[in-house]
């Protein structure tokens, strides 16, 4: 199967967000670490993904550890998607866990809503100018 961007996949997804790519997981972890952990109102990490060495789940466990508050979506393939990999993937901080293929495009836009919705709601006061950065629209850290 040819590897679909993951932009495009957005634009099917039509949720209109500022999408940036990282190609590796250590490139994930820098990106998403950069400005204090805050430039980012959504991450989705594959958990095999790019050519470096760092899985989805090690790279959320090193994010969390560098202070990034942001969601963190996890993609696994469907079939090793099974009890024990959704638990560890929450445990080292993913908010929730996806297997593809996706079925429904419909469905994952109601997944990553609901799971923003879940953590802004957690906070206690809305973000700050500071905190949403220096954009306006949502910015969101993807694998490519």
């Amino acid at each position: 199967m040819a590897r679909i961007s993951f932009k495009f996949f957005l634009r099917q997804v039509e949720i209109g967000w500022v999408v940036d790519e990282a190609a590796t997981g250590e490139e994930a972890v820098e990106m998403a670490a950069a400005d204090g952990g805050k430039k980012y109102d959504l991450i989705i990490l594959d958990e095999f993904f790019g050519q470096g060495l760092m899985r989805g789940t090690e790279a959320t466990s090193v994010m969390r550890k560098l202070g990034v508050t942001a969601p963190i979506v996890g993609l696994t393939n469907a079939d090793t998607l099974v009890p024990a990999h959704r638990e560890r993937a929450l445990a080292v901080g993913q908010d929730h866990v996806l297997g593809k293929p996706f079925t429904s495009v419909d469905k994952f836009r109601h997944i990553l809503r609901r799971v923003l919705e879940e953590k802004t709601s957690a906070k206690s006061a809305p973000p700050t100018e500071g905190e949403k950065g220096d954009r306006g629209n949502k910015h969101m850290l993807g694998i490519r």
